[in-house]
């Protein structure tokens, strides 16, 4: 059994992420990559704008998002409109624990769903929001050891590999390989395909 989180503003983080409908949004959202609007959000997830909203800002309330404001039209000064409430993932850490209980990742997911999925899936459950970037490479928006890595990035980065790698080994016969690759914004390690 899991160990609960300590943290107060974690367990509100785990409350929040228990409901479908939140949970489904803060996962597009974060996995966008970009600050997104009501609309959109609702239209990804199938919810309407006025439920989206009510828990997009309800993520705000808890940390997991932030809000921004910013017109979208590209117009400025008077009778340009308001300008629109975007959300992105806060740069907030959840305790380990409450990660893993909100996604309800454990181990390898079920056999039959194909190794590149399963070594997604795994990072995913651990926390470092997976996604294939227009290469086709396995790339990853968050680094669950964030907080270490200014003052620890080769100790930091190496783990990380070495941690991917087991992953990928632990799907058993992928053909990925991982390496290092560091980009602004995005975890030092991206999966590719292996060389032959």
């Amino acid at each position: 059994m899991r160990a609960m989180p300590n943290n107060p503003e974690d367990l509100a983080a785990v409350a929040a992420l228990g409901e479908p409908a939140r949970r489904a949004l803060y996962e597009w959202v974060a996995a966008s990559g970009r600050a997104v609007g009501r609309d959109e959000a609702a239209t990804a997830v199938g919810v309407t704008r006025a439920l989206a909203a009510f828990h997009l800002d309800r993520l705000v309330r808890d940390g997991l998002l932030i809000p921004e404001y910013r017109r979208l039209t590209g117009r400025t000064g008077p009778g340009a409109g308001r300008p629109a409430k975007l959300y992105r993932r806060a740069p907030r850490e959840v305790g380990e624990e409450a990660g893993a209980a909100a996604s309800g990742a454990a181990g390898h997911p079920r056999s039959g769903t194909g190794r590149r999925a399963a070594v997604v899936a795994a990072l995913h459950g651990r926390g470092y929001e997976p996604f294939t970037d227009d290469d086709g490479d396995i790339r990853l928006r968050n680094c669950p050891y964030d907080a270490l890595v200014d003052e620890h990035r080769p100790l930091v980065c190496g783990m990380n590999l070495a941690l991917i790698d087991g992953v990928i080994h632990g799907a058993g016969g992928t053909g990925l390989a991982a390496r290092l690759d560091t980009r602004p914004e995005l975890c030092c390690v991206a999966i590719g395909e292996a060389a032959s």
